[in-house]
Order: C-alpha cells, then sequence, then structure tokens
C-alpha cells in the first residue's frame, strides 16, 4: 500500500497533489485557505464546535509563518540596501526564529517593526497589530490551539482555553467576525507588506514570472 502515491488509472487526475518544497510564506498561504475553507464550511452546513480550535490554530500559525516570512524579505531588503549587520545575516536570522523567537507571536512583531523602522517604513498597522497580540495573549507558546494536555515545569495540565469564562458557561464567539480580523491582518502582510518589500530584493518579479 502507497500513502503517498499517485492517483490510480480509475482515478481523475484532479485527485493528485503536487509535493514540493514550499517557503513559509508559501505554507502560511495553505493554513490560512485552510482557515477560510472552514469559515465557509461552518457558514453553509451550519456550526459545528469542534471545529473552532483547528479554526484558530490554522489562524494563528498563518500569522506566524507569514511573519516570519515577512522578516526575512526585511531583513534581505536591507541587505540589498547595503546594510551589513551580523544579525541581518539569513543564518543568524533563522538561528533566531529557530531558538528565540520560536512561536512567540509578539517578539515576532517586535523583530519585524524594528526591522520596518530601519528600512524607513511605516510599523504594522496598529489594527494589524491589535490582532497579532490578541492572538498572541491567547496562546503565547503555540501550544493551546494544538494540545489538550500541555508541560507546566515539572507537571501536566490542561491548555489554557482560549475563552473567557462566565459562570459554567464559555463565552460565545463570532466565528465569522474573528475570522474576518485574522484574513485582515493576514492579508495586510500577505500581501500589501511582502509585494512592498520584494520591491527592495526584487522577489515581486521572480514571483511574477512564475
Amino acid at each position: 500500500m502507497v500513502i503517498f502515491g499517485p492517483a490510480g488509472p480509475d482515478e481523475s487526475f484532479r485527485n493528485n497533489a503536487i509535493m514540493w518544497h514550499f517557503d513559509d510564506h508559501a505554507l502560511a498561504a495553505g493554513f490560512a485557505e485552510t482557515a477560510r475553507l472552514i469559515v465557509d464550511h461552518w457558514v453553509g452546513e451550519g456550526p459545528n464546535d469542534a471545529l473552532f480550535v483547528p479554526l484558530v490554530y490554522n489562524c494563528r500559525h498563518a500569522l506566524e509563518l507569514v511573519l516570519k516570512a515577512a522578516i526575512r524579505e526585511a531583513a534581505a531588503s536591507l541587505r540589498a540596501d547595503g546594510r551589513t549587520n551580523e544579525v541581518l545575516e539569513a543564518d543568524r536570522l533563522d538561528e533566531w526564529l529557530a531558538k528565540e523567537a520560536v512561536h512567540n507571536l509578539h517578539r515576532l512583531a517586535e523583530r519585524l517593526d524594528k526591522l520596518l523602522t530601519d528600512l524607513g517604513e511605516d510599523k504594522l498597522p496598529a489594527n494589524t497589530r491589535k490582532v497579532v497580540l490578541s492572538i498572541h495573549e491567547l496562546d503565547p507558546t503555540g501550544q493551546t490551539f494544538r494540545y489538550a494536555t500541555i508541560r507546566k515545569g515539572e507537571k501536566f495540565e490542561n491548555a489554557p482555553l482560549p475563552l473567557v469564562k462566565y459562570g459554567n458557561y464559555g463565552a460565545n464567539v463570532s466565528v465569522v467576525a474573528m475570522y474576518e480580523h485574522f484574513d485582515a491582518a493576514f492579508k495586510l502582510i500577505s500581501y500589501g507588506l511582502m509585494s512592498a518589500l520584494g520591491q527592495y530584493t526584487g522577489s515581486w518579479l521572480n514571483e511574477g514570472e512564475s
């Protein structure tokens, strides 16, 4: 039995997926698209509370990946502008992202704002930053929307709920409104900011040729 194999001769070619290496920006777009599909299903088929945490996870992970992509692009823009600070080097930046930033959206937003300032560009808009930091406050370590149980020191405990408690009931969350906030923030970084940064490095030209 081949798990990762092509569709058989009696299947449609549409059942095939093309697998290759994606960068963080492309992966972010995939997670964002998955979030959109969940919301479309919610609206079209009716509510399903089991989908809520996976929805927020996809939103959160898409933001994490697109912030990391924007940080790399901003650093490349500074290098293209003649800046030679060693912290801008690709290897050093990847090490910082892996060992210090990890899944911390606050650190990622702070680093991106610093790089944008060094480029003479505006920082992230207040509304975009509010969305990023709101999700960070709910899930600072990237575990709340991934696991039911997390390690806390020497013991394990239930992952904190991504809801404010009111008595014995969880707070109601408007799935569509929440998603719209995420979608606006994601698109600003993924389309607006990344396109603007690509003009420094010329990467937007390469994308246009593909």
